[in-house]
């Protein structure tokens, strides 16, 4: 038998090792030439993450001095400079939003899931640039030049729906979910609402849009000039800050002539302190006492203050509380579908809010309640800089509500309740003239004078030009100088007397002594409607004014 032949097992195992590096360096060699600029031939159909040289791992590397989350190859010390880097903690998100990213339940999840679409949702431009290029390919982006964000006309074109930025100027938030929705099919109603009231109240930007009307300084000027100090050396109209000892009264209104400040010295003036409300006084009733000590605690700051939440809680014996908005209007204004003809009843009752956005909602709502054809006026507004023409178009002008100003969109019927905003024919219709409306013709109104000495007398408004002072330009408003009165604001109401007040009070006062003064406008307790959520609300009182 011949002898049997060992093959040398050794050299084919060391072959056959050789050959499979190869192949694999030969794959590696063509995996990387396959992935050259892969990034602008994308293939959803290649799993990139078994190539090696894509995956790059997972973030569960920990930084040793800021403990930042790194990939396990990253440099250490990159993040913060080994240290030398220390940023601020960042504050937990406000609720809903630190709920909604949490991860934790099903509307986290969905939140998180669709959070491109709720992005969509609140987005307040659209993007553009000075020159998209499109030769060649198709690429995602590519521009030349400056980037922006494309904010458009702040009101919609006719026939159109609002979008983007403009969808903040709605003013009826529920009309703002349903377009907010309508765009974005995956999103839940109800976690936008709840995102909606979050930016409303925390982020600075809508804040600044939604209420920069209701920060524009009010009739409540309070300034003190003295042109006799006018700093060495610098412009006249320069001047420094008065010293404790001076007080100035400027006097505010339309076509004044120029006039002197007089400064007087406070070592001259006597301090004479509210120890009667004469309102109270008058009524004859048994509360008397009890309320007008109350009244006085609230405008010395004096009432018992919750020190958990910093707010007041009403008595049961100080006023009537109500539970709704709807109970404060039928309480102040019972039936007024029936009564608004009385032009009595009418002139001694209203309801009273710290903000113009509350009073508009209130007033609309009793105006609803009257029968009649509704009168739509709308205004002509243009800048009177011609300047300025191009960067105030009269759809932004259209879309400013500003305190002391009719609206630009003016909705009366007769038998409402309004009140002037200018001075027209002295002393018979000035500014804060309460008004029953008895005629509403296209250019002219017919309205009865409902309290003061020409009480019952009827007289004529036209539409006259109106030009605002507390803007930073000037623009002409042509409308009717009147503005719905069921409800107003409580600086408004100082001066006025009712026998019926109601108090809305959702959105609490914000400036020193406006609890008093709303809460003063009755002489019984009985008489006074007060609204606050949790029978609570803020007594803004400065206890150096006092002093």
């Amino acid at each position: 038998m011949p002898p049997i032949r060992r093959s040398n097992l050794g050299k084919r195992t060391r072959n056959a090792t050789n050959q499979a590096n190869y192949r694999s360096n030969s794959q590696t060699r063509e995996a990387r030439a396959s992935l050259n600029r892969a990034a602008f031939s994308y293939d959803v159909s290649i799993d990139y993450s078994n190539y090696q040289c894509v995956v790059i791992g997972s973030m569960n590397s920990v930084c040793s001095h800021c403990k930042a989350l790194k990939y396990k190859n990253e440099a250490n010390g990159l993040c913060c400079a080994n240290g030398k880097v220390k940023l601020i903690p960042l504050d937990p998100p406000p609720e809903p939003l630190y709920s909604l990213v949490s991860g934790i339940g099903t509307d986290s999840i969905h939140f998180l899931t669709n959070i491109q679409q709720y992005n969509n949702c609140f987005q307040m431009t659209s993007f553009g640039a000075t020159n998209v290029v499109r030769e060649n390919f198709m690429p995602t982006f590519k521009i030349q030049g400056q980037i922006y964000h494309r904010a458009g006309s702040l009101l919609p074109v006719s026939d159109s729906d609002n979008k983007f930025l403009q969808i903040y100027f709605m003013g009826n938030s529920p009309q703002e979910i349903d377009l907010r929705c309508a765009h974005n099919n995956l999103v839940k109603r109800s976690i936008v609402e709840q995102l909606q009231t979050l930016f409303h109240q925390h982020n600075q930007l809508i804040i600044l849009f939604k209420t920069a009307l209701d920060l524009m300084p009010s009739d409540n000027h309070k300034i003190v000039i003295r042109a006799d100090k006018t700093p060495a050396g610098q412009h006249t109209r320069r001047f420094n800050a008065p010293t404790i000892d001076e007080v100035a009264i400027v006097v505010v209104g339309e076509n004044l002539e120029s006039r002197d400040i007089k400064i007087l010295n406070i070592k001259h003036v006597k301090v004479l302190h509210l120890s009667k409300n004469m309102r109270v006084e008058l009524q004859n009733d048994q509360s008397g006492n009890i309320f007008s000590k109350q009244l006085i605690d609230i405008g010395n700051g004096k009432f018992p203050i919750d020190m958990l939440t910093g707010c007041i809680n009403f008595p049961l014996s100080f006023c009537q509380l109500t539970r709704s908005k709807d109970e404060l209007i039928q309480k102040v204004f019972p039936d007024v579908s029936q009564n608004y003809r009385n032009h009595d009843w009418l002139s001694e009752r209203a309801i009273l809010a710290a903000k113009n956005i509350d009073v508009n909602e209130l007033n609309f709502k009793i105006q609803e309640q009257i029968t009649g054809e509704l009168m739509i006026y709308k205004s002509v507004d243009s800048a009177t800089n011609q300047d300025d023409v191009v960067n105030y178009p009269p759809e932004f002008l259209n879309s400013l509500d500003l305190a002391g100003l009719p609206p630009h969109n003016l909705q009366l019927k007769v038998g409402s309740v309004v009140i002037m905003l200018r001075n027209i024919n002295q002393p018979r219709l000035c500014n804060g003239t309460r008004l029953a409306i008895k005629k509403l013709l296209n250019n002219v109104i017919e309205a009865t004078i409902l309290k003061g000495k020409y009480k019952g007398e009827d007289v004529l408004i036209p539409r006259i030009p109106m030009i605002p002072t507390d803007v930073p330009f000037e623009f002409k408003r042509l409308q009717f100088p009147v503005r719905l009165a069921f409800a107003m604001t409580i600086n408004k109401s100082q001066g006025q007397s009712l026998s019926v007040c109601g108090i809305n009070l959702e959105n609490p006062c914000f400036s020193h002594g406006q609890l008093y003064v709303a809460c003063s406008r009755v002489g019984k307790p009985s008489d006074l409607f007060i609204y606050a959520p949790g029978n609570q609300t803020r007594n803004i009182v400065y206890h150096k004014v006092l002093q």
